[in-house]
């Protein structure tokens, strides 16, 4: 088996994977996964906010910034004067399963201006190990974390400006 071949092999690999992922978040959302635990209690609490900018976080936990990523599309989609729940369901789901997919899109776009693709792979080798399996709705804060801090590491050593 020669080079060409096997990397082939990989990329298609990576590319099912990536679009096995992307299947179960959508499947996550179709079946409200989002209103898991105290997923509801924060839905709800997103929207009994009367404030200049909707969000909810707990006090005794140290989230507040991933939170607020996570609930920007819900808040967006209030400002913006959505009032059919089916719909502020989805998009509070799309939040919260979808933000830490999008810095991994963006951490692709780094390493490719970078023409350096090997954090890249590292964060999406886990993502493949660690995080698709245990992908449960009580870690998607630490899911997202994880996914800003794969970022970081990518501007890190990459030497890259923003």
């Amino acid at each position: 088996m020669n080079i060409n071949s096997l990397s082939k092999k990989i990329l298609f690999l990576l590319f099912v994977s990536v679009l096995l992922y992307i299947f179960s978040m959508f499947w996550s959302i179709s079946v409200d996964r989002q209103m898991y635990l105290d997923g509801s209690n924060f839905f709800s609490g997103i929207l009994s906010k009367d404030s200049i900018w909707p969000y909810h976080n707990d006090d005794w936990v140290n989230r507040f910034f991933i939170n607020l990523l996570n609930q920007f599309v819900l808040a967006l989609g209030l400002k913006l004067g959505v009032t059919n729940l089916d719909f502020l369901k989805f998009l509070y789901g799309f939040g919260l399963f979808f933000t830490s997919f999008f810095i991994y899109v963006y951490c692709f776009w780094v390493s490719k201006r970078a023409c350096n693709f090997l954090f890249f792979f590292f964060a999406l080798a886990n993502l493949i190990v660690c995080v698709m399996p245990s992908n449960i709705f009580i870690l998607n804060q630490a899911i997202t974390s994880l996914s800003l801090n794969w970022l970081l590491l990518h501007y890190i050593f990459l030497g890259l400006q923003s």
